[in-house]
């Protein structure tokens, strides 16, 4: 027992020690790791220190090498800026001389342009002012025409008459007008002249201007963007209304100069035909319209005061009763007379179609115009005066007159019609309307044809109302102008005989 017991004492004395001993030998053991744990941590620190010295030379040769590399770029940076200065400099230097070459050249161009401009203005300007004077030289040709031509030149022309008879006469008036000074530019115009000494008249059929001689181009402008002179179109309407007033000028110079050189014991009556060369633009052709026909007497010219500032020309060939042609520029004629006074009123050969080889006046064959001329002479003959008329869709003429009659004054409302056929009722009873409108005191409805019944009943229920047929028209021509004419109506109405109208046609219901 004590054995076992002293063996477990010996035991755990063994079992102490051992423990004692391998806390021991632990205890060392953790001491040497320390101690290793310290070498180890001496010696990574030692490598971390030598790292980090090795890392620390590193950066700073690093360092080192980026300022040197620095240094040099900065070095090449700032040699590449003074370089860049100096390139910069010298094309700043180079820019500032183009820029002065080029504002040079601007300024020479721009002077050389201003140069040019003012040129072309000068040029536009005095172009402009050359139009605008032949242009009032043209206003001018009644005023430049020749004024001397009385005394010396009437006797040379009666000389001539005298040594060599109608011929003399006729080429010493053509000569005249033809040596007549107009305005350079004008087209010589030429004039054919015809004497005849039995009735001391002068017939004179005159080369009038064509249109072009109104220039086109009413001025002249110089366009800067393009550099070149332009013309600036004359209005259709101005070139139009001009051309009417040269074309009444040249008549009346003409009618003036032929009577001034004309001896009054020769020459007491002057016709006046104005004809216009011309191509025809529908066939290409040379044409010769007459554009102008009028027949003047001595006393009735020398009543005239050309140089008067009010003069016009063309209320001249009015007052004249001058056949004009209404649309000159169109080159619409007018029939040209042989003898224009209505008392010896004939037609030109050949254009009365419906007469036949008889040289009467067909009224239906006359063209607005003319009818229009017509029925103002008549009137007026009758006692109308302060006429205005105006040409109706129909081809007829409505006035508006004044009757100087004592009795009878007051204003008196005209129509005339070229018809063929019956006047219809509705015409007369337009008349009435137009009585009332203007306040008239009288109405005249006259026609080359006849008139129907109902027509005939209102114009006497009104009082106020004259109709006269073509029956009445002929007479009235016969007894106030001498005149005697046909009317070629296709057929007569029933009553009417031929001799009332001095052709052949049927006979017709009223």
């Amino acid at each position: 027992m004590r054995e076992r017991e002293r063996k477990q004492r010996l035991s755990a004395q063994e079992m102490q020690k051992m423990q004692r001993d391998w806390e021991r030998f632990k205890a060392a053991e953790a001491r040497r790791a320390e101690q290793e744990e310290r070498q180890r941590q001496r010696e990574a620190q030692q490598a971390q220190r030598a790292e980090a010295q090795r890392r620390r030379e590193e950066e700073k040769a690093r360092k080192a090498e980026i300022d040197r590399r620095e240094r040099q770029e900065r070095e090449r940076q700032r040699a590449a800026a003074a370089a860049k200065r100096e390139e910069d400099a010298r094309a700043r230097r180079a820019e500032a001389e183009e820029r002065a070459r080029k504002r040079s050249e601007a300024a020479r161009k721009r002077e050389e342009v201003r140069r040019k401009q003012e040129k072309g203005m000068d040029e536009a300007a005095a172009l402009s002012k050359e139009v605008d004077d032949y242009v009032s030289r043209l206003d001018c040709l009644l005023s430049e025409r020749s004024t001397g031509l009385g005394g010396r030149t009437a006797t040379k022309v009666s000389e001539k008459f005298n040594a060599e008879g109608a011929p003399g006469i006729e080429r010493e008036i053509a000569r005249i007008l033809g040596e007549s000074v107009y305005p350079d530019g004008f087209p010589k115009c030429q004039s054919e002249v015809q004497y005849r000494p039995e009735s001391r008249e002068l017939i004179i059929n005159h080369e009038l201007p064509a249109q072009s001689v109104v220039p086109d181009s009413a001025s002249y402008k110089f366009v800067k963007n393009r550099g070149e002179i332009q013309a600036v179109p004359r209005k259709k309407a101005d070139v139009q209304e001009t051309y009417a007033r040269v074309l009444a000028q040249s008549a009346v110079r003409v009618l003036s100069e032929s009577f001034s050189a004309s001896p009054v014991s020769l020459v007491s009556d002057i016709v006046l035909n104005g004809f216009v060369s011309a191509i025809d633009p529908a066939t290409g052709q040379t044409i010769r319209p007459c554009l102008l026909s009028v027949q003047v007497t001595r006393d009735l010219y020398d009543e005239l005061l050309l140089d008067s500032d009010g003069f016009d020309s063309q209320a001249c060939l009015k007052r004249l009763n001058a056949i004009v042609s209404p649309h000159p520029y169109d080159l619409e004629p007018v029939r040209p007379v042989v003898k224009f006074d209505l008392s010896r009123y004939k037609t030109v050969a050949g254009m009365d179609v419906v007469a036949g080889m008889d040289s009467r006046m067909d009224l239906l064959s006359l063209k607005p115009v003319e009818f229009e001329h017509l029925v103002r002479a008549l009137f007026e003959k009758i006692g109308m005066t302060s006429m205005s008329l105006q040409e109706t869709r129909d081809g007829g003429v409505d006035a508006v007159a004044y009757n100087d009659d004592p009795v009878l004054s007051g204003l008196c409302v005209i129509q005339a019609k070229r018809y063929k056929d019956c006047v219809n009722a509705e015409s007369v009873y337009a008349l009435s309307g137009t009585m009332h409108d203007k306040h008239a005191t009288k109405g005249i409805l006259v026609t080359t044809s006849w008139f129907g019944k109902d027509s005939r009943d209102f114009a006497e229920r009104t009082g106020r109302m004259e109709l006269i047929d073509g029956r009445g028209l002929k007479s009235l021509l016969k007894e106030h102008l001498g005149l005697d004419v046909l009317i070629g109506l296709p057929k007569l109405p029933r009553g009417w005989t031929r001799s009332d109208v001095g052709v052949n046609a049927e006979e017709a219901d009223d």
